[in-house]
This record gives C-alpha cells, structure tokens and sequence, in this order.
C-alpha cells in the first residue's frame, strides 16, 4: 500500500501502530485505540486523524482503480 504522503509527513503506519499490508478493520481499529489513548492531546489527535484520512483515501482510490479489491467472494 502506497500512500501520498508529504515529504517530512510521518509514516501513517508507524502513527497508527500498524503494518503496511493491514487491511481496512485493522486499520480502523487501530485507529479508534489511538484515538482514545490520545484524548485530550490535540496535536496527537490530528496526526492520528490525518494518518487514518491518508490511509482511507489511498484504500479509495486503489478500488475506484479496481485495485485491491477481493472478488473471489
């Protein structure tokens, strides 16, 4: 999974606390855990919701693309 991160931007797994080949629930349940240890540290909080947005999109983008998607259902 490639992310469009800025340059100098934190690595969204290392913020999240996850592996790079994490599939969306374990991207969203870490994000929820990290979350709430951050409550009430603002800039914690945006660098945790700015991870979870970039990973998100970049998920979006790869089945818009028809990329990443299972279909063997």
């Amino acid at each position: 999974l490639v992310c469009g991160a800025a340059a100098g931007a934190p690595d969204p797994f290392k913020v999240l606390g996850i592996d790079p080949d994490a599939d969306t629930n374990t991207i969203n349940r870490a994000y929820s855990q990290k979350k709430y240890a951050a409550r009430g540290n603002d800039a914690l909080t945006s660098q945790i919701e700015n991870a979870h947005s970039q990973l998100m999109m970049s998920a979006l983008s790869r089945r818009m693309k028809g990329q990443g998607v299972n279909k063997s259902v």
